[in-house]
C-alpha cells in the first residue's frame, strides 16, 4: 500500500545536498513543493534476492548459507 503526499523541500540548498541528490538537482528543487510516493518500510530479511540479479545500490545481508536478503 502506497500513499502520495506533497512535501515542501527545504529552502537551504545544502540540506538537499546532504541527502545525496544528484549534483544538479538541489539548485532546481530548493524551496519547491513536490509530490512523492510514500512506500511502507520493509523489515530486514523478508525479501530474498537472486545473486545474479541484485538491484543496484540495494543494501543486503548474507545468511550463513550465502543467501542474499534485503537489509532494509
Amino acid at each position: 500500500m502506497t500513499a502520495t503526499r506533497q512535501i515542501m523541500l527545504p529552502s537551504e540548498r545544502f540540506r538537499l545536498e546532504e541527502i545525496n541528490l544528484p549534483e544538479e538537482l538541489p539548485a532546481k528543487l530548493v524551496g519547491q513543493t513536490v509530490r512523492v510516493e510514500v512506500l511502507p518500510e520493509e523489515p530486514a530479511m523478508t525479501r530474498r534476492f537472486d545473486l545474479d540479479n541484485i538491484p543496484r545500490g540495494m543494501p543486503m545481508l548474507l545468511d550463513r548459507d550465502g543467501v542474499p536478503w534485503n537489509d532494509c
